[in-house]
């Protein structure tokens, strides 16, 4: 509840429909103040669980037609319409964009580039998940500087256990928390693995040189629930 959230004793209904108006009004201005740039708009908490409630309707609503993992570019736009639920514009368009790392931004918001991922917990303790390919590139100094260059701000990641049982966890990285670039290298076999370093990731030569990670959930800014088991 808002700490602006109005006296409404002796209050007509329309009395009462109007102070609520204003309410969310001052909310909405109190939680925007000061607000330039991505990080600043995910410290506050007022912010994060407006987020967290809209991203939780959009999931469930999915979840009314489907019983299939969500994922992909419908993750992408069930993203995009929460921050419009709360009153925020994306770059997002249903044109299933390839730009490598950067799935929308944030309207006047700096630093606001965004990757939409999926991922698997692994013993409640890691987040596996898929990046970009480097088959383009030749060498591993030359893969690792593509990997390693900033597309995004942060990874929004909807991960589940496999196989899925209806719970989701929205897992809100920092992209500094995952730069390949701050790890050693070496060969193994055919592919070049970490050694290592805080987070694990290997560069899989027979997937087309995909860089894949493991990385702790300690590393994770913002880790949250979403439950859709009745739903299945």
């Amino acid at each position: 509840m808002s700490e602006y959230t109005p006296i409404t004793l002796n209050m007509s209904e329309d009395e009462i429909i109007a102070a609520e108006v204003l309410t969310t009004i001052i909310d909405n201005t109190v939680s925007m103040s000061g607000v330039s740039n991505l990080a600043t708009f995910l410290s506050i908490g007022h912010n994060i669980n407006r987020l967290t409630e809209s991203i939780r309707r959009n999931v469930s609503n999915y979840h009314n037609t489907f019983h299939q993992p969500l994922k992909a570019t419908y993750w992408e736009e069930v993203l995009h319409n929460s921050f419009l639920d709360i009153d925020f514009t994306t770059t997002w368009r249903p044109n299933e964009s390839h730009r490598i790392g950067e799935d929308m931004r944030i309207v006047d918001l700096e630093s606001s580039r965004i990757s939409c991922k999926s991922g698997q917990i692994i013993n409640n303790s890691m987040i596996e998940y898929s990046g970009s390919r480097t088959t383009r590139y030749r060498t591993l100094q030359d893969k690792i500087d593509f990997l390693a260059t900033k597309h995004h701000d942060y990874h929004f990641m909807l991960a589940k256990n496999k196989p899925f049982d209806g719970i989701y966890r929205l897992l809100i990285i920092k992209e500094e928390m995952t730069n390949v670039g701050d790890l050693d290298w070496r060969s193994y076999g055919d592919d070049y693995i970490s050694v290592g370093g805080p987070f694990e990731a290997r560069i899989v030569h027979n997937m087309s040189d995909q860089l894949w990670v493991k990385l702790p959930l300690e590393r994770v800014e913002h880790d949250i629930l979403i439950d859709v088991r009745h739903l299945l």
